[in-house]
């Protein structure tokens, strides 16, 4: 006997019979099985036939046809209905159900930072020194002296007068204390009315 796995076994047949001969193989196996039987007198061949079977599945495997009953109760247990044929799939109400999300403004804001990212990566060269440089340009710099500041209030007073028709002298001093301006502003609105 040859297995489905093509192991051979060679079994002896013993008469329990006339004529017949009977023998036990293990077939553990799914598949077919090849068996060759061969008739013997003295040593010499007389007689072969060959024949096989087939072991089959589990009966868990086998195919027994659709449970319509079970279906139902599970359609009724859910809510819904048996139907008869695929045409009656296409015949069933369907509840309306949408859902928006708009999604343009974000994919555009994604399109517009990834394109920038993109030109600047292939345009702009980048050096393993360049992250250091640009992190200290960035940072603001708190030991810095403010820049000097020019003499142009004394400058400004100076053309106004001369344009309202003051005339001021070169020994008066070019910056005026806070009092003087604010006594000679409040002494100007009196003026005024």
């Amino acid at each position: 006997m040859v297995a489905p796995d093509g192991a051979a076994t060679t079994v002896d047949m013993v008469a329990t019979g006339p004529g017949r001969y009977t023998g036990e193989v293990a077939a553990r196996d799914v598949g077919p099985y090849g068996v060759r039987l061969i008739a013997t007198d003295s040593g010499h061949a007389v007689a072969a036939l060959s024949g096989g079977f087939t072991v089959p599945y589990s009966p868990e495997y086998r195919y027994l046809g659709t449970d319509r009953a079970f279906l139902a109760q599970l359609a009724a247990h859910g809510g819904g209905t048996m139907l008869a044929d695929a045409v009656a799939a296409a015949a069933v109400a369907l509840l309306p159900s949408s859902v928006v999300v708009p999604l343009a403004a974000g994919l555009l804001g994604a399109a517009v930072v990834l394109l920038v990212a993109d030109i600047a990566l292939r345009r702009l060269a980048f050096r393993s020194g360049d992250a250091g440089r640009w992190a200290q340009a960035l940072r603001p710099a708190h030991d810095a002296a403010p820049a000097p500041v020019e003499e142009t209030v004394g400058r400004l007073r100076r053309r106004v007068g001369t344009v309202r028709g003051e005339r001021p002298s070169d020994d008066q001093p070019a910056k005026e204390s806070q009092e003087d301006l604010a006594a000679r502003l409040l002494e100007r609105r009196r003026r005024r009315g």
